[in-house]
């Protein structure tokens, strides 16, 4: 499970993410609005930041309005 905060601009979406728990280690991921790329990301990315990948790129192919937190879950 990821805890998701998003924040957006007008070229990209910033998705900072919490393993496990609101407290849990975080990550950020960075993706492009217009191409769905990602930015930025873990060096190491894992299950988790796919998992978060995964959860906004639906959301954003959907065309729903990005919240403010979400949860991403995997398994």
């Amino acid at each position: 499970m990821v805890f998701i905060s998003l924040t957006e601009d007008e070229t990209k979406v910033i998705v900072d993410c919490h393993k496990h728990s609101k407290d849990g280690d975080s990550f950020r991921l960075v993706i492009d609005k217009k191409t769905h790329e990602l930015i930025e990301r873990p060096e190491m990315p894992d299950i988790d930041a796919s998992a978060a990948y995964s959860h906004i790129y639906s959301l954003i192919k959907e065309g729903k309005k990005l919240p403010k937190e979400t949860v991403a879950e995997w398994g």
